[in-house]
């Protein structure tokens, strides 16, 4: 196999990976936020811990304001990055990344885990270091070879729409 794809990402894709990426903890930033902001709330309309209530509401709104805004300013910074067309060569042995003043070669057998969804392939190389690949760039034959190749390799998830982790983990 050797699959080569040439593409560029849109700042709407780069937040919809970053979004799938980290969806777990997304979720859990959510629902943090949520406990937050409904605590503080509460103490301060109990008049019980008005302190406490204050403190829990600023922090529920910082994590509110994180999860939105942040998010986008994230997705803006990256764009530097990948605003440059990408090249991808696939093979048995390896993923290749050539963007304009950066290469990047990963052997499959040094990831810990990959996910292959619709839209993206997810390559974690570590827990919270991971990249993707567009699947845009391959042609649809090329998309069901990939897909298929993917699900023979070990460190390979679920295929869905939201990373998990690979079993064992």
């Amino acid at each position: 196999m050797h699959l080569t794809a040439t593409y560029e990402v849109t700042r709407q894709e780069l937040l919809r990976a970053n979004k799938q990426a980290f969806s777990s903890r997304r979720e859990a930033l959510w629902a943090c936020c949520t406990g937050l902001l409904i605590t503080g709330l509460l103490e301060i309309s109990t008049k019980k811990a008005i302190t406490l209530g204050a403190i829990s509401l600023a922090f529920g709104l910082m994590s509110l304001l994180q999860l939105t805004v942040g998010t986008r300013i994230s997705a803006k910074r990256m764009m530097a990055v990948f605003n440059n067309p990408a090249e991808v060569t696939i093979t048995e042995e390896e993923v290749s990344v050539r963007r304009p003043g950066s290469h990047t070669t990963l052997a499959w057998s040094s990831l810990e885990r990959v996910m292959d969804t619709e839209e993206f392939v997810f390559i974690y190389q570590a827990k919270r270091a991971r990249g993707f690949i567009l699947k845009r760039g391959f042609t649809p034959e090329q998309q069901e070879e990939l897909s298929a190749f993917l699900a023979t390799l070990p460190i390979a998830g679920p295929k869905e729409d939201r990373p998990v982790a690979a079993a064992g983990q």
